[in-house]
């Protein structure tokens, strides 16, 4: 059952990054964020690859899919997540994230005709349900600079449910590639490698976002690192080690626990416990998230 231990492990390293990511999100904004974050992944994948094998056969077509992928899921997605982490706080993105699951679903009914069933649609409506739920009710005696800025939560669920969108059409661009059989570590480093080039271009030319960068410092930096390490170097081991050893929708469900898991690290933050409704959200967009994938398999 050491499958079941990764997965969980996957949902607690993700949430750990996402609460490392906060200060440093909201310091530098999302754009140079991302782009210092994905360029340290850009470089570990790179790594990799160069010491195992580069996957010769990628034809030019797929390594155009997966480069569009990357523009998708990690310039779009990713920028516009960490824009949404500064105003929303840790606990409320991970939440309307979790929507990313139903519109994957969506996205396949409408472009690609793939047939959805009456389970998945019921998901569907959990998630968005726990997600209202949360977002209504469950932010009252909030906890301080941990949920977010003051003023910007339409804003900041805006550009969470935008991002949760990019990432689930990069998932459907780069599907046909995955499913054929691509090396998974050589696919993440193209997508990886074209979102740290296509963020390069605002994070640099734009002057507001070159003020951000001069103002990194050896604390920032640490925590652009420690976030990277935590999410996309030891949350994505650990998952892909579950999904090697267990069932992929069980595996995939445990592992989007995650805004379960950062309620109570939030609290110990905090010494405040999250609002009941704040739980019930949560837990419903990831019993939607469990359905969704039942329906699926």
């Amino acid at each position: 059952m050491s499958w079941i231990v990764a997965a969980l492990g996957t949902a607690f390293f993700f949430a750990a990054s996402n609460l490392i990511a906060y200060e440093a999100a909201r310091e530098l904004g999302g754009i140079v964020f991302s782009f210092l974050r994905t360029a340290l992944a850009s470089a570990g994948f790179l790594v990799i690859v160069l010491l195992t094998e580069w996957d010769g056969s990628l034809t030019r077509n797929e390594v155009l899919l997966l480069a569009a992928s990357g523009l998708s899921g990690v310039f779009l997605a990713d920028s516009l997540r960490y824009a949404a982490l500064a105003r929303l706080g840790p606990r409320m993105n991970t939440l309307v994230h979790t929507t990313s699951v139903p519109f994957s679903l969506l996205c396949g009914a409408v472009f690609l005709g793939q047939h959805v069933t009456g389970l998945s649609l019921l998901g569907t409506s959990v998630v968005f349900a726990g997600i209202v739920v949360a977002v209504a009710f469950g932010n009252r005696a909030a906890a301080g600079v941990w949920d977010g800025t003051p003023g910007q939560r339409a804003a900041g669920i805006g550009l969470a449910l935008a991002a949760a969108l990019s990432f689930a059409v990069s998932l459907l661009v780069a599907a046909p590639v995955m499913e054929r059989g691509a090396d998974p570590v050589t696919a993440t480093a193209i997508r990886a490698m074209t979102g740290t080039l296509a963020t390069l271009v605002p994070a640099t030319f734009i002057r507001a976002n070159r003020h951000q960068i001069a103002r990194l410092n050896r604390r920032l930096a640490l925590q652009v690192l420690m976030s990277g390490l935590a999410g996309t170097g030891i949350g994505l081991t650990l998952q892909l080690y579950a999904l090697e050893r267990g069932p992929v929708g069980i595996v995939s469900a445990l592992s989007a626990s995650t805004p379960i898991v950062l309620l109570p690290m939030v609290w110990m933050l905090t010494r405040r416990c999250p609002p009941v409704l704040a739980w019930v959200g949560a837990a419903l967009a990831v019993a939607g998230i469990a359905i969704i994938y039942a329906g699926e398999s």
